[in-house]
């Protein structure tokens, strides 16, 4: 994760960082308990959304350990979009 957040941080694009897991149907994202499928939702949430928001949303939509992937998923868009994209409270 901090390889991405690096990389984000240097301006790559999320397109860039997530490989095939932007492609795949929602259904297959697994939102569980396990890091990897975290951080592979919280990345599928980053790279098919458009800002902090629509990223957070996405995180909570997809159930299971969703305040876990609403977290990273938030980190990472919070990196993209920097403070000025993230919503008011």
């Amino acid at each position: 994760m901090m390889r991405v957040a690096r990389d984000l941080l240097a301006c790559a694009g999320p397109a860039d960082m997530v490989g095939d897991v932007a492609g795949r149907p929602v259904d297959e994202i697994r939102s569980g308990s396990f890091a990897h499928h975290t951080f592979n939702a919280a990345l599928w949430c980053l790279a098919n959304t458009s800002s902090c928001a629509e990223c957070a949303l996405a995180a909570v939509n997809l159930g299971e350990e969703m305040d876990t992937t609403t977290a990273v998923a938030g980190a990472l868009a919070g990196i993209v979009d920097s403070v000025e994209g993230i919503p008011a409270a």
